[in-house]
């Protein structure tokens, strides 16, 4: 290996004269490049000998080969007066020899081989070439460095903004600071603000995003109680099919559960607010703590929501219509403020106050009370959902429920609630429907002549599934596997399922 790097001239046994740049030494072979063969006036690329067919070599010098041969078959470089003696490079012999161990006594002109570099390189393999150099004097190449020079010029070259360094993000802002000072200049007894901040704040944040959230609606922070962790979603259906027939069947007792129709809903909430005393807003605040609930755990639960957590907190975006549904999709949203859980909702006819129904109006109110953001245009919602930080990952169905149908709406309300409904579905966001998905007859199942249908993962059938349902089932509306079926413990009392058609009801509870 002490070889690599030198021009050699090498002897063969049959007394061949070569000369060329030794590349590799593997095994007992001798590797070399830019061969020039004396006698025949041939040059080739590479040429490999083996140790034992060597009967001399010579270093003639440590730099590379003397000429630049071309390497076309049958072309002679040779110098003038030679006269080649073979009749190609192709009849060039290629020995297979073992080396003979005498190679280590054979002549070369510098006992100090160097590896690398036209002048000899720097690295050598005797190390008695660097110990007669002396210690090296740390203390005296350490006098020939100049700091105060070498920053002054890193600082003269160096045209980054102090503002936009790393450790500037650490710093309270200077004018907010200098404000200070100048307003408590006469107080001297009243302390400064810090200047830099603590340990546990976050030093680099999303501050656009986070002021354009807080900015959108300023409200006054008002407590509001937080709901109970009470299981108030009842059960989970599960799609049935026997005997050509379609039925629900509640997944905790396994019991057929029986749907009714929206003539049959209206009848029950009438009776339980007007003969047993259980309110439109109490019906409504269940269906929303359910809603909560439902959308709580499929955020991840506790696991999640907590302090611990420093990620960016999920977004919930609420679409209401002026209906009983839209109420109760606003209280969803508000339980989900209340839980922390940034809420966007879109109120359809918001912009008509005279219109609203009152229990829409109180509830939109709540829901803006628990720092809920409420827009009425699809522009907003939209624009507002680009400045944030993270996507929306559950959107709260609530448009159009099971007391009217999308035809229904004011002629502004329905253009943009056909909007949100293509909006919502080519999102990536999981649905949760209230009652039945919007779009579709709350009786028959079937979609509207608009054709635009909600396309939930999840229907929160509260009180009471709707023959709707099983008849988009029935009408290959839906297939299984398309929704996930829950019910809602919205209060209705026992004894309103004991008049007339509601007794069959009353077996489920």
């Amino acid at each position: 290996s002490q070889f690599i790097g030198l021009t050699v001239s090498v002897t063969l046994a049959d007394q061949t004269k070569l000369e060329g740049l030794v590349t590799g030494v593997v095994g007992t072979q001798l590797n070399l490049n830019n061969v020039f063969f004396f006698e025949s006036g041939m040059a080739v690329p590479n040429f490999v000998i083996k140790g034992s067919e060597i009967s001399d070599l010579k270093v003639i010098s440590a730099h590379k080969a003397r000429q630049n041969y071309s390497f076309q078959q049958g072309q002679s470089n040779a110098p003038q007066g030679y006269q080649p003696a073979l009749p190609s490079p192709l009849s060039v012999p290629a020995p297979i020899i073992s080396p003979a161990p005498a190679a280590a006594n054979l002549p070369f002109q510098d006992p100090a081989i160097l590896a690398m570099g036209e002048d000899g390189g720097w690295a050598t393999e005797d190390v008695n070439d660097v110990r007669d150099d002396g210690e090296f004097d740390f203390q005296a190449n350490l006098a020939k460095f100049d700091k105060k020079m070498i920053f002054e010029e890193i600082r003269d070259n160096d045209t980054t903004n102090p503002n936009e360094r790393l450790v500037a993000h650490n710093k309270v802002n200077t004018i907010e600071l200098a404000a200070h000072e100048n307003k408590n200049h006469q107080n001297r007894n009243k302390p400064s603000p810090m200047q830099k901040y603590g340990n546990r704040e976050m030093i680099i944040q999303n501050a656009q995003n986070a002021n354009l959230w807080e900015g959108i609606y300023s409200e006054d922070d008002d407590e509001v109680l937080h709901p109970t962790n009470a299981n108030i979603i009842s059960a989970n259906a599960t799609l049935r099919r026997s005997n050509n027939a379609v039925h629900f069947v509640l997944s905790s007792s396994g019991k057929q559960c029986p749907c009714a129709t929206p003539v049959q809903m209206v009848e029950l909430e009438r009776t339980a607010v007007s003969t047993f005393g259980i309110s439109e807003e109490i019906i409504v605040d269940n269906a929303g703590r359910a809603g909560a609930q439902l959308a709580i755990q499929a955020l991840g639960g506790a696991s999640r929501l907590n302090s611990q957590n420093h990620n960016s907190l999920p977004l919930v975006v609420v679409l209401a219509g002026n209906n009983q549904a839209g109420a109760k999709a606003l209280a969803t949203g508000r339980h989900l403020s209340n839980h922390h859980v940034r809420v966007i909702a879109l109120l359809l006819g918001k912009d008509r106050p005279d219109e609203m129904l009152p229990i829409v109006k109180s509830q939109s109110t709540a829901f803006q009370s628990s720092m809920g953001k409420l827009v009425n245009r699809m522009e907003q919602l939209i624009t507002i959902l680009n400045g944030l930080d993270s996507p929306a990952e559950i959107i709260i169905d609530g448009i159009q429920g099971y007391q009217m149908a999308i035809p229904d709406f004011w002629e502004d309300d329905l253009t943009t609630a056909l909007s949100l409904i293509d909006w919502a579905n080519h999102q990536r966001a999981s649905i949760i429907s209230i009652d039945i998905p919007s779009g579709l007859d709350g009786s028959t199942g079937q979609p509207s002549t608009l054709l635009s249908v909600v396309k939930p993962k999840w229907v929160l059938s509260c009180g009471l599934p709707l023959t709707g349902i099983i008849n988009a089932y029935l009408a290959g509306n839906a297939t299984r596997g398309d929704w996930s079926h829950y019910i809602a413990d919205v209060g209705f009392p026992r004894r309103a399922f004991q008049k007339g058609s509601m007794r069959r009801f009353d077996q489920i509870w």
